[in-house]
């Protein structure tokens, strides 16, 4: 406030304030102050790529569209501008063509040569599970996988196993799914590097504690390697000191609980929503992951009421793009929980989101949700 006194069209300082804002959950204030940034330096791209990922986490997608076009004006080549302006679109559903065309335009423009063949896999394969084409996403998966034999980066083999698995693990097939699982866990140790991007995907928050219960369940693995693997996911966690006990609570208690006793002790543990670490990860593209194993925990406890507050959360994030497997299924959970909440209309609404993207797909979510509307008798999707 003393920067700004003495020079109101300082741009660092407006980008200052506008962390501390978001930082605080005030974020209505802290966009003013993004806008207030950008007025001072339009050429400046810190203070649009912020205030992107903001309209991001407030599910803000047209807002963050025109944010998207105005820094691609100002800085094509920078590597938000595609990203920005991918994921809006892909949110607010728009054609595939388009989605990808843009995809494409980032990793020929931007992403450098050595990365650029796993990027664009990777992006291509997200773009073809969000819109049900899940034979393209294992073409894709399996380029991935491909292209990282003898990497020492853990970053093509994570992406690579996280598609196998959720694809299995939507089409029902559960041998494939536990075998990439165990492919993965059992490579971990030899893939030392990469890794440093991740605090900015969602998919690398929850994909090896995903796999690791997967095995565990199954009895596929003893307790002292899953007990093992676990704290080495926690020590690779690229986030906030201040979010690691969310994370830790969400990815290793919430998105296991069972129903019923289990899910009420893990939601007595969470921690309150007054939480510097909620307060940072609901302005941020981590609240798709975080608030839907809130939201699926207090789903399984019965408390319909918390179940929707923070599925809505993380239905409403513009980041079906980035992580189109967990945006979709928190979909179904929030039709599943507005259901038993007597919400009919919004129990067939949110279902009808499911069947749009996977209604034509073999898909145990497109099944579970198109079961429920018949049974609610929504009628046709809209």
């Amino acid at each position: 406030r003393r920067a700004l006194a003495l020079d109101p069209a300082y741009p660092d300082a407006w980008q200052g304030m506008a962390g501390a804002l978001r930082r605080l959950g005030r974020t209505r204030e802290a966009a003013v102050a993004y806008a207030r940034c950008r007025e001072a330096a339009p050429a400046a791209t810190d203070c649009a790529t912020e205030l992107a990922t903001l309209q991001l986490a407030e599910g803000r997608c047209d807002e963050m569209l025109a944010t998207g076009r105005s820094l691609a004006a100002v800085a094509p080549d920078h590597p938000a501008s595609y990203v920005t302006l991918s994921q809006a679109m892909a949110s607010l559903g728009e054609a595939r063509e388009a989605v990808e065309a843009t995809v494409r335009q980032r990793a020929a423009r931007v992403t450098p040569p050595p990365l650029r063949a796993m990027h664009e896999a990777f992006d291509l394969a997200r773009s073809a599970v969000l819109y049900g084409d899940f034979e393209a996403a294992r073409h894709f998966a399996a380029q991935l996988a491909a292209d990282s034999v003898g990497s020492s980066d853990v970053d093509g083999p994570l992406r690579a196993a996280w598609l196998d698995v959720e694809l299995a693990r939507e089409e029902g097939r559960d041998d494939d799914r536990l075998a990439a699982a165990r492919r993965f866990v059992d490579g971990r140790a030899a893939w030392t590097g990469g890794g440093v991007t991740f605090r900015y995907h969602t998919f690398a928050q929850y994909a090896e504690p995903a796999m690791l219960d997967d095995l565990r369940r199954a009895g596929r693995l003893d307790p002292t390697a899953y007990a093992a693997g676990m704290a080495r996911w926690a020590r690779s966690l690229t986030i906030e000191d201040a979010q690691r006990g969310l994370f830790r609570w969400a990815f290793t208690r919430a998105m296991t609980a069972a129903e019923g006793d289990d899910a009420r002790a893990v939601l007595r543990e969470a921690p309150p929503v007054s939480d510097p670490g909620v307060t940072i990860t609901r302005s941020s593209v981590l609240v798709l992951p975080v608030e839907a194993m809130r939201g699926l925990a207090a789903l399984r406890a019965g408390d319909l009421a918390g179940a929707r507050a923070s599925l809505r959360l993380a239905t409403a994030s513009c980041l079906a793009l980035e992580d189109p497997f967990l945006h979709t299924r928190a979909w179904r959970w929030l039709g599943d929980a507005s259901a038993r909440a007597g919400d009919v209309a919004g129990a067939c609404a949110a279902y009808a989101v499911v069947l749009r993207r996977w209604g034509a797909a073999r898909s145990d979510t497109a099944r579970a949700a198109h079961a429920a509307r018949a049974a609610l008798r929504c009628g046709a999707v809209p």
